[in-house]
C-alpha cells in the first residue's frame, strides 16, 4: 500500500505537523462554543485530553515517516555485518522511495566491484585457478584445520616437462594454452575435494584436505594420465608433468610442508621426467 504516492516527502512532514499539532484542538473549540455551560476544569481537561491525542497522531506520523529511514539503516547493517544485501520495498515514491532505490543500486555496484577486485586479487588471470598469495593464505589455513580436526592433509607440487623447450619451439602462446590445459583437469580432478593454485611459471600446487598420501597418489597419477593421452596442437607429442607430493607432519607449517613437498618434485625430476615421488618428514 503506497502512503500518500503524490505527495513529496516535505509535504508529508507538513501534514503530519498539522495534523498532530492543531485538527485536535480545532476539533475541539466547535464544543467548547457550542456547550458554554462547560466549566473551566472541564474546558481545561478537554485541553489536556486534545493535546495528549495531538501527541499521539504526532507520535504515529513520524513513526510513519521514519520507517523508510529505519528500513535503509537494517539494510547497511545487515550488509555490513553479514555482506547480504536484502531487498527494500519499492512502494515509496517520495524522496525517501529514491533514496532507497539509490542506496540499494550503490551497495550492490559497490559489492559487485569488491567482488571483482578481490576475485582479481586471488586468482591466476591465465588458468582461472588461485595465484601464489592466495594459495599461501589458504594453505595456512588448512594446516591449521587440519590440526585442529586431527585430519590429513596432502599437497601435491607440480610442473610441466621441458615447459621451456615449449616455449621456444612453439611459442609462449602455446605454452599458456598448456597451462590452461593442466589447471582445467587438475581443478576437475579434485572439484569438492580440494583445490589448485599456480605457484609461479608452470609450476603448480595442489592442496587435497581429508586426503593421505596414498589418495593423494591416485589423483597423481590420474592427472598425469589425463594428460599423457591428450595432445594440443601443434605439439607433436603429449606434454606430461612431473609431481611431488608430501602430507603434513606432527610440528610442520605451511611453508615445511611445501618445502617437502617441492624438495619431492626435484627428486622425481632427478629420477626422471613424468613421474612423481612422496618424502614424509617428521617434525622440523
Amino acid at each position: 500500500m503506497r502512503i500518500a504516492p503524490k505527495w513529496s516527502f516535505s509535504k508529508k512532514v507538513l501534514a503530519v505537523a498539522i495534523v498532530g499539532a492543531h485538527l485536535p484542538l480545532i476539533a475541539l473549540l466547535p464544543y467548547v462554543i457550542l456547550n458554554p455551560q462547560l466549566s473551566r476544569v472541564a474546558v481545561v481537561g478537554l485541553a489536556f485530553l486534545a493535546t495528549a491525542v495531538a501527541t499521539f497522531l504526532m507520535v504515529v506520523g513520524v513513526r510513519a515517516l521514519l520507517s523508510p529511514i529505519m528500513m535503509t539503516v537494517r539494510f547497511l547493517d545487515r550488509y555490513e555485518k553479514d555482506g547480504v544485501i536484502s531487498e527494500l520495498p519499492g512502494t515509496f515514491d517520495d524522496e525517501i522511495g529514491r533514496l532507497m532505490a539509490g542506496t540499494r543500486r550503490v551497495v550492490a555496484r559497490a559489492d559487485q566491484g569488491l567482488r571483482e577486485l578481490a576475485a582479481a586479487a586471488s586468482t591466476d588471470s591465465l588458468t582461472g585457478v588461485f595465484n601464489r598469495r592466495e594459495g599461501q593464505r589458504r594453505l595456512e589455513e588448512e594446516v591449521r584445520h587440519s590440526r585442529q580436526l586431527r585430519e590429513p592433509l596432502t599437497v601435491l607440487v607440480l610442473d610441466l616437462d621441458a615447459f621451456k623447450t615449449i616455449n621456444d619451439d612453439y611459442g609462449h602462446g602455446v605454452g599458456d594454452r598448456c597451462l590452461t590445459h593442466l589447471a582445467t583437469h587438475a581443478k576437475s580432478l579434485v572439484a569438492g575435494g580440494g583445490w589448485v593454485a599456480r605457484w609461479g611459471g608452470d609450476e603448480f600446487l595442489i592442496a587435497l584436505p581429508k586426503s593421505d598420501a596414498a589418495r593423494a597418489a591416485e589423483i597423481a597419477n590420474a592427472l598425469r594420465e589425463r594428460l599423457m593421452g591428450q595432445t594440443i596442437q601443434p605439439l607433436k607429442r603429449p606434454f606430461s608433468v612431473t609431481i611431488g607430493q608430501a602430507t603434513l607432519q606432527s610440528g610442520q607449517d605451511a611453508d615445511a610442508l611445501f618445502r617437502i613437498a617441492d624438495a619431492a618434485l626435484i627428486d622425481a625430476k632427478r629420477a626422471g621426467r613424468s613421474t612423481d615421488a612422496t618424502k614424509q618428514i617428521g617434525a622440523l
